[in-house]
């Protein structure tokens, strides 16, 4: 099978996102401290989901408001994501590092409010 490197072409598309990392939970002074979410800003490139991607993925309903996000690394399903300054939530992670250093996600825009969804 063939190793496709996308480097390049991410390279050239890259912008910056936030990702909304999610800590531990740990115990301060025998008491419970939930985790937090932490900005991190990484590097992937963002694109507008196409005709296909609208009407065929599997899991659910899509809008022209979300995204597709191609990266080096790769994104849970679930994380926060902030971009151009809206709020997204990933869904369907999909690994290709079998054929490729490409990791793919969608991401639904949340509606204003920030944290509808991120509990």
């Amino acid at each position: 099978m063939m190793f496709i490197d996308m480097s390049d072409l991410l390279e050239e598309w890259e912008t910056t996102i936030t990702i909304m990392v999610k800590t531990e939970g740990r115990r301060e002074g025998g008491r419970w401290v939930k985790g937090e979410e932490k900005p991190e800003e990484r590097q992937a490139a963002v694109v507008p989901l196409s005709n296909d991607d609208l009407r065929y993925e599997e899991n659910g309903t899509y809008t022209k408001q979300d995204i597709k996000i191609y990266s080096h690394f790769p994104i849970e399903g679930g994380t926060a994501i902030i971009y151009e300054n809206k709020r997204y939530k990933t869904t369907d992670p999909k690994d290709y590092s079998a054929h490729s250093n490409v990791h793919i996600c969608f991401a639904k825009r949340i509606e204003s409010g920030g944290s509808q969804g991120m509990g």
